[in-house]
């Protein structure tokens, strides 16, 4: 999974805003170690909890990034992340 992926899946995930993607990102490193970690690891990262963290794991098992960059790429734009621009956080 590249960070990009990474990224797309927290910002697809239900129950992952903004201030649970950078308790995620503080808590585990990185966008790819966050998919390294299971449920209940999820879960200990600051206002997470068990519901978000399996929202989180169900939607990296049924999201594609690529369709994702697809759709963007057909409406002439393209996916920038923070892994794109050199920043480590959302």
């Amino acid at each position: 999974m590249t960070p990009q992926d990474a990224y797309l899946i927290l910002n697809a995930a239900d129950g992952i805003g903004p201030r649970r993607a950078r308790a995620l990102l503080d808590r585990f490193g990185s966008p790819e170690a966050v998919f390294g970690a299971t449920a209940s690891e999820l879960a200990t990262a600051d206002g997470v909890g068990t519901k978000s963290a399996e929202s989180l794991l169900r939607t990296a098992e049924s999201f594609s990034p690529e369709d994702e960059r697809d759709r963007a790429a057909a409406l002439g734009a393209h996916v920038v992340t923070p892994a794109e621009i050199g920043r480590a956080h959302v």
